[in-house]
């Protein structure tokens, strides 16, 4: 996961990629063999930041840092930036 802006627009944006495994090395998405990111839709957004906090309330030791910056994310589309 990341957030940032994308294509010049004033709103930050959530993007995602797998980065894959042994059987799938290159990931998903990928674009002609290149990895690439795919920007989630804003109605998905709030969803993706709650299943990312439940992600991380069942892996608290190894993920537990992401937590202020997902929140963060979160506040922001809640609360509009």
């Amino acid at each position: 996961m990341i957030s940032g802006v994308y294509e010049n627009d004033s709103r930050r944006a959530i993007g995602e990629r797998w980065n894959g495994d042994e059987s799938r090395p290159l990931g998903f998405p990928i674009s002609s063999t290149h990895p690439v990111w795919h920007v989630v839709p804003r109605f998905l957004e709030i969803a993706v930041l709650h299943a990312l906090l439940d992600e991380l309330a069942r892996h608290p030791d190894s993920l537990g840092q992401y937590r202020p910056a997902i929140l963060s994310e979160l506040e922001l589309r809640i609360h509009g930036a």
